[in-house]
């Protein structure tokens, strides 16, 4: 959803808000605005992807065994990441701007706790749109929706080519 449906999404369901406050008792007044209140992050998401640019590193691996956020344990080897905000199992698509090659990751951690990058990545992720070198760098991130992400994995065998497939380009299309 572009960003401009979305602003006008949240301004709608602001308004109702406020026609609904005129109208019914006190009671009735809260039990309405903490429902719609619970909507507007639905709303400030999406359900569609968006890109964004932001500043990413990826864990050391002395995270390696070490319990996350979810009660997860960390996995070098596994497709995850840390974001602050993100709820956990938000699929992220991160890409690297200057190669091209990107990786799917899924939010398990909070973090990363540097002022400076907003999206920590597994060491696999890091290795698989090449950051190992540099260790901090500007990738586009991209909210994926899970649904799609779902169908994609139902539709192979096993991870390695779902990754693979993910290089290729399957979600541009």
């Amino acid at each position: 959803m572009p960003r401009q449906r979305r602003n006008i999404n949240i301004f709608y369901l602001f308004c109702i808000m406020k026609s609904l406050v005129q109208h019914i008792t006190d009671r009735q007044t809260f039990v309405c605005l903490v429902f719609l209140s619970s909507l507007l992050p639905l709303s400030a998401y999406g359900q569609d992807s968006t890109k964004t640019e932001v500043y990413a590193t990826y864990y050391a691996d002395t995270f390696h065994g070490r319990r996350t956020s979810n009660g997860e344990k960390y996995d070098k080897e596994a497709y995850t990441c840390a974001h602050r905000k993100l709820p956990f199992g938000t699929h992220i698509k991160v890409t690297n701007p200057k190669n091209g090659k990107s990786t799917i990751v899924r939010v398990n951690d909070r973090g990363p706790y540097s002022k400076r990058a907003q999206i920590d990545l597994s060491r696999v992720a890091a290795a698989d749109i090449e950051m190992l070198s540099i260790g901090f760098m500007k990738v586009e991130m991209e909210i994926v929706n899970d649904s799609i992400v779902n169908v994609h994995i139902k539709s192979i065998n096993n991870e390695k080519e779902f990754r693979d497939s993910v290089r290729t380009g399957w979600l541009d299309s």
